[in-house]
């Protein structure tokens, strides 16, 4: 009876528990539906609100992108020619009016003084300036040019001037060319690499008549398109005469096509000022295309953009965002259908049976409890715990570091930190992503401390030390232990929110790392401040291309050694500027010298810059500037060489031409060449030996002894023949280079003839 009693309680209660699992996978299936159907509806509902906004979005960005390419296209050019004018004019009006360069455009006769103040004026503006090819000066009272051209006469009559071409435009004037860039070709330019130039015209107008005399700036060429397209511009630009003629280009290796210059000047016969168009080549590119006139001048400037990139590419765009959306679409619909399977499913129905169990007292208890208690007992919760609350302390502090977190209550306490709230702390950064490591040497001498990785390769340590000196110990240590690593100590933190500013600190000084080559260790308590100015530098980067210039190794060595000293205690930001000006300044001399060099200059000066970021060593720096320096001084000295051998041939060759006039001196030769007297007779002893005095009086002998030999003349009427006024002071030349008086000598020489005939 008992037996049978128990089997059928067994079985009853089986019953219920059945009945029980029953009813809570119903609860369970009813539930989960009714609301996996809600959220989907939501997210539909949501995606295609989405869609239509981005659709008519890109429609109006499509209708708009035209016109607001062509209204920044004309405010550019606007802007541009405004500015370039301004310039020119300034610089053309200053040279203009200065005193000395007055004389040589209206005095009807210049001394030799004048002359060489004026042209000196010049010079000083052409050895300034980077854009300047060469000045003219033309004065139409004496029909004479001065120059300052590099290779031939700096000043000549005008129908002897080496660029007949400037000297055929100065004379042929007319009010409208006053200040108006005309392009052209010269063989005559002081740059080989730059004969294509701009040049420009200054001059007096008055009643509708102009002055004769002119100032005439010739103008690199690529500084005149840099100053009207930018550097690297992006996209293909150039300007147009009325009569469809190129002034100039963004590319001067690139020929506009025909099809463009032909579409431009027939919307402009059309009395458009301006516009837009669709070009087609024969290839099939297409362009989108602006034109506009420049104002007070007859150009017009025009620009090409690529067609795909700007309109195409806009229309892709939309396609791709639109089939991206879909796609977007599809997989959150994915993501919500797997994470009800994997993860909703699970936790509701554990949630629903849990509801409708009862604990061992009888008494219910609140499903979120019964599920926080079961998790809590797993064998795996400490660990997970662990690693989301490392994670979470590593996001923060990075947070802090990068200052994209904001100080909020207790930091270190909230995630269990090794450090201590409101204590000061040090920065220590270290150049190695060897995290564990790092961490486990860092713990083993100063417990309390935190590590930070940081994306760029290195590693930030928050220290708390017992005093200053334990950190210098450590990080001395530390450079020991692993020699590679840079180890850069902060200076001290008290507050959460300075931690950026140390960071960046810490950051300034890892860059500046190459200036102190074999140093590992820095402690930035012990350094002031960083300088940013940048005003020194490109005043030393002045002097040594001065030195440079001179083709003097020593002061080019004693320049750049200024400059790299200059750099110390400053801020990274300057040095870089420093570096880079210094680098565009000698590469320009250095494609001036060398203009078939490669790669081009531009390319040149990108990859120096680009270089920067990875310099290890100052010695790095050394190599690169002083391969130049060498080759530029080289270069100088020899083309000095060179023009002091052609000029010396010229004195010589005018000596030997005129050496009978009794003015020929020292001084008028250096009065014919434009220069200073004690420089021309330190020239000519250096190169041959002897003085100009001594080379003139040497061939008046010379001369003499042949007239004394060969004719009967009387030696008083020998003056004008050999180019002395004082017949006494030859009697003593003669006898001081000979030994002999005149007569005498003509004695000997004609003794020792009939001996010569006698013998034969």
């Amino acid at each position: 009876m008992f037996e049978m009693s128990e089997k059928y309680g067994n079985l009853s209660m089986q019953k219920m528990k059945g009945s029980r699992e029953n009813s809570v996978k119903e609860l369970y299936s009813k539930s989960f539906h009714r609301k996996l159907n809600r959220l989907l509806t939501a997210v539909s509902v949501t995606v295609f609100v989405a869609f239509l906004a981005v659709y008519f979005g890109f429609q109006q960005a499509l209708m708009q992108s035209i016109n607001t390419l062509n209204s920044d296209f004309i405010q550019h050019v606007n802007s541009t020619a405004s500015m370039v004018e301004g310039i020119l004019q300034n610089f053309s009006a200053q040279i203009f009016n200065i005193h000395s360069v007055k004389k040589l455009r209206t005095y009807a006769e210049v001394t030799n003084a004048d002359m060489i103040d004026g042209i000196r004026a010049l010079n000083d503006f052409t050895a300034s300036s980077s854009v300047i090819d060469s000045i003219y000066v033309y004065n139409g009272k004496q029909d004479y040019v001065y120059s300052t051209l590099s290779s031939g006469a700096v000043s000549d009559y005008a129908a002897q001037f080496v660029d007949q071409a400037a000297v055929e435009i100065m004379r042929n004037k007319t009010p409208d060319q006053r200040l108006k860039p005309i392009r052209r070709y010269s063989t005559s330019s002081s740059n080989s690499a730059n004969q294509d130039m701009f040049s420009l015209l200054l001059f007096d107008v008055t009643s509708g008549s102009t002055a004769d005399n002119v100032l005439m700036l010739n103008i690199n060429s690529d500084w005149f398109s840099e100053l009207y397209f930018g550097r690297n511009p992006e996209a293909y630009a150039l300007i147009l005469d009325a009569s469809g003629v190129v002034i100039s280009s963004s590319d001067s290796g690139r020929m506009p096509s025909e099809r463009l210059i032909h579409q431009v000047m027939e919307r402009i016969g059309q009395d458009h000022r301006q516009g837009d168009f669709v070009l087609k080549e024969e290839n099939g590119e297409r362009n989108l295309c602006f034109f506009t006139n420049m104002g007070n001048r007859d150009w017009y400037y025009v620009r090409m953009l690529p067609y795909e990139k700007y309109l195409t590419g806009l229309t892709r765009m939309q396609s791709s965002t639109y089939l991206m959306m879909v796609l977007a679409f599809i997989a959150l619909m994915a993501g919500i259908v797997l994470a009800a399977i994997r993860v909703w499913m699970p936790f509701h129905y554990i949630r629903t049976s849990l509801s409708v169990m009862e604990n061992t007292s009888g008494q219910k208890k609140d499903p979120v409890e019964q599920l926080n208690a079961l998790i809590s007992r797993t064998a795996d919760s400490k660990r997970i715990n662990d690693a989301l609350r490392r994670m979470l302390r590593d996001s923060v502090l990075s947070g802090l570091l990068l200052g994209q977190e904001k100080e909020v209550g207790s930091i270190a306490s909230e995630y269990d930190m090794s450090i201590r709230d409101g204590e000061p702390l040090i920065p220590i950064f270290v150049s190695t992503n060897r995290m564990e490591h790092l961490k486990e040497f860092v713990r083993a001498r100063m417990p309390s401390s935190e590590c930070v990785s940081v994306p760029d390769d290195h590693i930030v340590v928050l220290a708390q030390p017992a005093d200053q000196a334990a950190v210098c110990n450590m990080c001395q240590e530390m450079v020991k232990a692993y020699p590679r690593w840079y180890v850069i100590a902060g200076r001290t933190v008290t507050d959460w929110n300075a931690l950026p500013a140390a960071y960046d600190a810490l950051c300034e000084m890892y860059h500046l790392r190459f200036l102190n080559e074999g140093k590992r260790v820095w402690f930035l308590e012990e350094h002031v401040p960083l300088e940013g100015t940048s005003l020194q530098a490109e005043q030393q980067s002045e002097r040594v291309i001065e030195a440079l210039r001179s083709g003097s190794d020593e002061a080019v060595e004693e320049a750049y050694g200024a400059f790299i000293a200059m750099l110390n205690g400053k801020t990274y930001q300057s040095v870089e500027f420093s570096l880079t000006h210094l680098a565009r300044e000698v590469l320009k001399l250095y494609y001036e010298m060398f203009p078939d060099t490669l790669p081009a200059y531009k390319e040149a000066r990108k990859e120096f810059i680009d270089s920067l970021s990875g310099v290890e060593s100052v010695a790095e720096i050394h190599d690169y500037f002083n391969e130049r320096f060498v080759r530029i001084t080289d270069k100088i000295r020899q083309n000095r060489r060179d023009r002091q051998g052609q000029l010396l041939e010229e004195v010589q060759r005018m000596i030997q031409e005129n050496y009978t006039d009794t003015a020929m001196s020292l001084q008028m030769l250096a009065d014919r060449f434009s220069m200073s007297p004690a420089y021309l007779g330190r020239l000519f002893r250096q190169t041959y030996g002897i003085s100009v005095a001594e080379r003139i009086t040497s061939l008046r002998m010379e001369e003499a002894k042949r007239l004394l030999k060969d004719t009967e003349l009387k030696i008083k009427d020998f003056g004008p023949l050999i180019g002395v006024e004082n017949i006494q002071y030859f009697f003593v030349q003669f006898k001081n280079a000979t030994g002999m008086t005149p007569k005498q000598y003509r004695a000997w020489a004609r003794e020792g003839a009939s001996k010569n005939q006698l013998s034969q």
